[in-house]
């Protein structure tokens, strides 16, 4: 997993100065985060933020929605491939985050249902396809659909099954921060970044001194003072 490889080299250079440089995959193994989003991504708000929807992956269905703002990724399994299994997802998945105004996706006779289409108007959601035959034009998607391939072809290499390959992914990759925005997708969306293996490698001084400061402004605000006391001072 591409998060086991973070803390072994966390730990192997943390007692190192270093650069870190790019290499190019052919002279490199590069691992699954590292790919770049396929064609120019155009600027979004969150006025119009857009959903992708992209699905199969490997031989299991999958349904997969990427937000074109802050480019988090949702992946579920999907047991059943009918119109009513991908309307109870996205019920779920817009009762967490609210609703899109607009949604991408291809022409499968899923997104085309009447089902579908009554559930997204119902909604208020604009519903957009994607040009048929030409995958370039849901770029977005079609880079987490090979992203997702590649991650879970390794994961389950390495002994995991499908669950737990999308969910330790989806947690490197929410971490991870997206080259064209610069700033983790769980940044963008919660204004956090969720708690990893990787934090517990970091000193807790880093921790100590935040909290360090936040009661010395907490002290400033209030009108008071630092005051230090000795042993058997009477307060």
């Amino acid at each position: 997993m591409a998060a086991s490889r973070m803390q072994r080299w966390a730990i192997l250079l943390s007692g190192y100065s270093y650069e870190v440089e790019y290499i190019h995959s052919d002279k490199n193994a590069a691992d699954a985060l590292s790919w770049l989003p396929a064609g120019k991504v155009k600027n979004s708000t969150t006025e119009k933020t857009k959903e992708v929807i992209k699905n199969h992956v490997s031989k299991d269905v999958v349904l997969i929605l990427i937000d074109s703002t802050s480019k988090w990724l949702e992946i579920f399994q999907m047991q059943r491939t009918t119109a009513g299994a991908v309307v109870k997802v996205l019920r779920e998945t817009f009762a967490r985050f609210g609703l899109p105004r607009e949604v991408f996706s291809d022409h499968g006779p899923l997104f085309s249902s009447s089902e579908y289409k009554d559930f997204m108007n119902n909604n208020g959601i604009k519903v957009t396809y994607t040009a048929i035959y030409h995958p370039a034009s849901n770029g977005a998607a079609e880079g987490a659909v090979k992203l997702c391939k590649r991650a879970i072809k390794k994961s389950m290499q390495d002994g995991y099954d499908l669950d737990a390959a999308l969910q330790s992914y989806l947690l490197d990759y929410r971490n991870v921060e997206y080259s064209t925005t610069g700033v983790a997708p769980a940044t963008i969306l919660q204004k956090r970044r969720p708690h990893s293996r990787l934090d517990l490698l970091r000193s807790d001084v880093r921790i100590e001194n935040k909290v360090q400061a936040a009661q010395m402004k907490q002290i400033a605000q209030a009108g008071g003072s630092n005051r230090s006391f000795n042993l058997g001072d009477k307060v």
